[in-house]
């Protein structure tokens, strides 16, 4: 493992609270929000993931603990085996290959739906999605493996189904802690000596953040939510764009 100048983690540990308390009160985007700044700081997307993925899933962790009795378990499963099977691909992926062309993809893609309902296309998905629900575990898996960022896709997916705020949370913050779990797991195994040692700092600056973000969300209306929900999607999406020029 290395370590940074001090001046280096300082400004990385500020991105990282930013980008907590942000993404805690939607329950995503923290990889994306984050992501372009820690890339400015290290300038090598396999430490800055592994940063991602650490403070990700102390924020993540406690998102699922606060949200424990609205999961339904029996849902995530689908979700689960999909990604399962491809974010090693994506960590594999993220070892040998530059990202931006990836990145640009899914900023485009992040941006693509808060403008959609910007301009009143209100777009939903029936109830029963059994049959593409694994697919889409997968393709957020992927990207997560990839770019550190498994969120975008799946809370896309749920607020197309037009569930409540807490209904939506519940679904996609245990997937996104299960698979930046195995990320990091996978990219411990693969590349240990490019993970940066000031992570373990930055996880209760995370940590903090989520509890703060958390409050504000058991404050906001449903509609309230949508409109933080966009608004960070956009705000993900111009990051992921960034990442990519």
């Amino acid at each position: 493992m290395f370590y940074a100048e001090p001046m280096i983690m300082i400004a990385a540990g500020a991105a990282v609270f930013a980008a907590a308390l942000a993404s805690s009160i939607g329950g995503f985007a923290f990889s994306a929000l984050v992501g372009v700044a820690l890339l400015h700081l290290y300038r090598d997307p396999v430490p800055v993931t592994a940063m991602v993925f650490c403070c990700s899933i102390a924020a993540q962790a406690y998102g699922v603990w606060a949200l424990r009795r609205q999961i339904e378990w029996r849902s995530l499963v689908p979700y689960l085996v999909g990604g399962l099977v491809t974010v090693p691909l994506g960590v594999y992926l993220l070892t040998i290959t530059p990202v931006g062309v990836f990145a640009l993809c899914l900023g485009i893609v992040a941006m693509s739906y808060p403008l959609w309902q910007v301009f009143g296309r209100e777009l939903r998905l029936p109830q029963d999605t059994r049959h593409s629900d694994g697919a889409v575990g997968a393709v957020a898996g992927l990207l997560g493996g990839l770019t550190g960022a498994p969120s975008l896709i799946m809370c896309m997916w749920c607020n197309l189904r037009g569930w409540s705020k807490e209904r939506q949370r519940a679904l996609y913050q245990p997937y996104i802690l299960a698979m930046q779990v195995i990320a990091i797991a996978c990219l411990g195994a693969t590349a240990p000596s490019r993970i940066p040692l000031e992570t373990l700092f930055f996880m209760p600056v995370s940590l903090v953040a989520a509890y703060l973000g958390f409050a504000i969300f058991r404050r906001l209306t449903t509609p309230q939510f949508n409109f933080v929900f966009q608004g960070l999607l956009i705000a993900a999406g111009v990051s992921l764009l960034t990442h990519a020029i």
